[in-house]
């Protein structure tokens, strides 16, 4: 399944730092870690938030690596 708005929300935000919760009730983890899964919704993303995100197969954190318009990567939390 694609992306979906309403099902990313916002944990925390101070600071220009945004902590973002996102539930997929279609995805595995690996198809929502996939380069450019959070395009749709790259003008809102900023490069180091992180993302808590539960997929059919577990959570996992991640962080916003890259945004550009049109265009999101995610990575681990550490480099």
């Amino acid at each position: 399944m694609p992306f979906l708005f309403r099902d990313l929300s916002v944990l925390n935000y101070a600071n220009g730092f945004t902590h973002w919760h996102y539930r997929s009730t279609t995805d595995t983890l690996a198809a929502i870690t996939a380069a450019n899964y959070f395009a749709p919704a790259s003008d809102m993303l900023a490069r180091n938030d992180v993302l808590f995100l539960v997929g059919t197969d577990g959570v996992r954190q991640s962080r916003v690596v890259s945004v550009a318009p049109g265009a999101a990567t995610l990575g681990p939390l550490t480099p």
